[in-house]
């Protein structure tokens, strides 16, 4: 059983590593279930996911982490995490000796989250960089460092780069009751704004409409409940809000390239 708060390196399947003088880039994937009690690590890391989402708890906060989101993570920050969902995420971690190098030192900010579009194409060009075959990932991944600290200096200092509370509050909403009925109206009573604020904002921040966040938030909740073997797949249809089966099974082909039998298939009975 693992200690509280113990001292870990990356964890998950590592799918991918480059190594530089000061830092590293690193691809894990997290198979659906998984889960890390309170641990944490000696390098600082910037997190960002691929694909999918996962759940991490911190300073008694628990928060979605998905693929609109990049997390930075001080070292020694006692943290837990739970990959109910599953994830592919790319991590860049910072070695100690290197934060005297960046001109506002991340060794002075707290570990928090970045929501902005710039923050995660940052971090999506440095997974290109893995593929990339001449000499310059180091200069890219320490670009990225520069980028990413300056984007956390603006958090700290009050400047809008992560939604307003009442609009997280909003996406929460969503994500509870995303296999259920809503309407709009009663989402903006829910958060206190008014039902146009509400969508045009929820677009900006986040990249997608409401309509394609709870569809798919539903697609996720099905492939997580597809990990259960006593659930018929029409029963999991009809609990995350599809029509029928064949409903499911094509916005889950068309979000997966796989149907839910086969995803089935691969990951409970394979």
């Amino acid at each position: 059983m693992q200690r509280s708060a113990d001292s870990l390196p990356v964890t998950g399947t590592i799918t991918r590593r480059q190594v530089f003088e000061d830092c590293a880039l690193v691809a894990t994937y997290h198979h659906p279930g998984s889960r890390l009690e309170n641990h944490r690590h000696e390098s600082a890391f910037f997190v960002v996911v691929l694909e999918g989402a996962y759940y991490q708890t911190c300073r008694g906060r628990e928060a979605l982490c998905d693929v609109n989101s990049v997390r930075y993570l001080a070292p020694d920050e006692v943290h837990a995490s739970n990959f109910r969902l599953g994830s592919l995420c790319l991590n860049l971690e910072i070695r100690p000796h290197h934060f005297c190098e960046i001109e506002a030192p991340l060794s002075k900010i707290d570990s928090g989250e970045i929501r902005h579009s710039m923050a995660t194409n940052i971090c999506r060009s440095l997974w290109n960089e893995f593929s990339s075959q001449d000499n310059l990932a180091g200069f890219a991944v320490h670009t990225a460092i520069l980028d990413l600290t300056g984007l956390l200096n603006r958090v700290k200092i009050g400047r809008a780069i992560s939604p307003p509370n009442w609009l997280e509050k909003a996406r929460e909403y969503l994500d509870a009751y995303c296999t259920s009925s809503m309407s709009l109206p009663q989402l903006s009573r829910a958060v206190e704004r008014h039902p146009t604020h509400v969508s045009r904002e929820f677009r900006r921040w986040y990249g997608k409409s409401m309509i394609q966040f709870v569809r798919e938030r539903r697609i996720l909740r099905a492939r997580e409940m597809l990990l259960l073997p006593e659930r018929s797949i029409a029963d999991i249809s009809s609990a995350c809000g599809f029509y029928d089966q064949s409903h499911l099974t094509t916005a889950f082909r068309r979000q997966f390239g796989y149907t839910p039998a086969q995803y089935r298939l691969t990951r409970v009975h394979g």
